[in-house]
C-alpha cells in the first residue's frame, strides 16, 4: 500500500462513510427509517449515499440491463473498495452479499445494519464452516430464505485484481448457484479503481466508472455443471486498446479487437454451465474494458419495490437511530476537546486549523480531476501485489 499524503483526506472522507453509512444516508433522508410500511431498500439508500457523495458516473455498454428476477446470483469483478458500494448499487440492493468475517471488523458500523437487514453473509476464509460445503450451503439457503434480499451477489474471482486480463473463475459458488438452479448474471465495471483505492490510499470525485451486464446464464438449460469442455467465445491472448490509457489483455485471441469486434463473433457452443459462464464473463470483459465511455448510456432509475417485514424494518431504524446517537456522542466530545485546547493555545490551535484545512480543500479539488491510470507496467506490477489477497 502507497500512501499518497495529498490524497489521504479524500480517502479518510470515504473510507469514515462506508464506516458511518446508516447514519450517513440517515441524515441526509435517502434511508429513511421511519418507514415502517410500502417499499424500503435500505442497502440501496446506504450504497445510494456513497455514489451520491463521490458523483461517481455510471453510463452502460450494450443493452441488456440487471435480470431482476428473484433467485437470481450477480457475478462482478472485484478490484477496490468501492467495488464494495458500487456494485451493490447496480444491482439496486437486490442481493444478499457473502463477505469475510475480516470486513465486517474493518467497517463494523456498516456491517450491523447489513446483519439487521439480512443483507450480508459473513464467512471465514478456511473456517470449518466453510469447509463443510453441504453445511455451509445449507446455511446460505437459510440466509435467503429469511431475508428480504431475493438473491445473492458473489466475487467469482477468488481475490481483487487489477490485472487487464480476465481471470479464471472460481468454482464453489457456482457449484452452489448450479444445484440451486439458480440463474447467474455478470455485472463488469471498468473504472472502478479510479472512485477509491485502497492499494493507493485515494479516493476520487467526479469519476466515470463503465458497466455491462452480462446475458443471463440459466443452469437449468445444461445437463451437467463441469464435464467436457467447449470451445471458448475468444481462443489464447491478445491485446486491445483501452479508452482508459490501459491495454486490455484478453484471454484466448490472437487477433487485435476493439469493443465493437466482439458483437461479430457468434457464440459457440459449449458442453456445461461452467464453461458457458466463463464464456459470457470473458465476453464481457472484453466489451466493457474496451468501451468508449462517451458511447455509453445513463443507467434508468433503480426500481425499489422491496417489501420487508416489520421486523425487519425495526432493526435497521434501531440500529441507524442507535449509531447517530453514537456517532454524534463521539462528535460532541470532539468538540469540547478541541475547544479546550483553542483555549489553552489559541495561536496553535488556529494554524492546525487553518492547515487541515487547506490540506483537505487541496485534496478534494487534486481528487477532482479525472483519473490516468498508471502505465500498463506499474500497473501490473501492482496488481500481481494485490492479487496475493483473498476476496473480502
Amino acid at each position: 500500500m502507497k500512501l499518497d499524503l495529498l490524497a489521504l483526506p479524500s480517502f479518510m472522507l470515504v473510507a469514515l462513510s462506508i464506516l458511518w453509512l446508516p447514519v450517513l444516508a440517515s441524515a441526509t433522508r435517502l434511508l429513511k427509517w421511519w418507514r415502517l410500511r410500502g417499499a424500503r431498500n435500505d442497502m440501496f439508500a446506504m450504497t445510494d449515499y456513497m455514489v451520491r457523495l463521490t458523483r461517481t458516473r455510471v453510463v452502460a455498454v450494450g443493452e441488456r440491463r440487471l435480470d431482476r428476477r428473484p433467485g437470481m446470483v450477480y457475478l462482478p469483478n472485484h478490484r477496490s473498495f468501492a467495488d464494495f458500494f458500487l456494485d451493490l448499487w447496480l444491482t439496486e440492493g437486490r442481493a444478499v452479499v457473502l463477505s469475510r468475517l475480516m470486513v465486517a471488523l474493518g467497517f463494523p458500523v456498516t456491517a450491523l445494519a447489513l446483519i439487521a437487514q439480512r443483507a450480508v453473509v459473513l464467512f471465514q476464509r478456511g473456517g470449518r464452516r466453510v469447509r463443510d460445503r453441504e453445511g455451509f450451503n445449507a446455511m446460505l439457503d437459510a440466509a435467503l430464505a429469511k431475508s428480504p434480499h431475493s438473491s445473492f451477489l458473489i466475487y467469482p474471482e477468488g481475490h481483487r485484481s487489477l490485472l487487464d486480463a480476465a481471470l479464471p473463475l472460481k468454482t464453489g459458488m457456482l457449484k452452489y448457484a448450479y444445484s440451486r438452479r439458480m440463474p447467474v448474471q455478470t455485472v463488469i465495471s471498468a473504472n472502478k479503481e479510479a472512485v477509491c483505492s485502497e492499494r493507493q490510499t485515494v479516493a476520487r470525485f467526479g469519476q466515470t466508472v463503465v458497466t455491462g451486464f452480462g446475458e443471463t446464464v440459466d443452469p437449468a438449460k445444461y445437463p451437467t455443471f463441469e464435464g467436457e469442455k467447449g470451445t471458448e467465445l475468444l481462443g489464447a491472448c491478445s491485446a486491445v486498446p483501452c479508452p482508459f490509457g490501459q491495454q486490455l489483455v484478453v484471454p484466448g485471441s490472437r487477433v487485435m479487437l476493439d469493443h465493437n469486434d466482439t458483437k461479430h463473433l457468434p457464440p459457440t457452443p459449449v458442453a456445461d454451465f461452467m464453461a458457458e459462464v466463463q464464456r459470457v464473463w470473458d465476453a464481457e470483459w472484453v466489451r466493457v474494458l474496451s468501451a468508449d465511455p462517451a458511447e455509453g448510456k445513463p443507467l434508468p432509475a433503480p426500481i425499489v419495490d422491496m417489501q420487508p417485514p416489520l421486523l425487519i424494518r425495526l432493526r435497521s431504524s434501531a440500529v441507524a437511530l442507535l449509531t447517530t446517537a453514537l456517532l454524534a456522542a463521539g462528535l460532541l466530545l470532539m468538540a469540547r476537546l478541541a475547544l479546550r485546547f483553542a483555549a489553552w493555545q489559541p495561536l496553535v490551535a488556529a494554524m492546525l486549523a487553518g492547515s487541515l484545512a487547506a490540506w483537505c480543500a487541496v485534496s478534494f479539488v487534486v481528487c477532482s480531476r479525472p483519473y490516468k491510470p498508471l502505465p500498463r507496467a506499474v500497473a501490473a506490477a501492482g496488481s500481481e501485489a494485490t492479487n496475493g489477497k483473498k476476496a473480502d
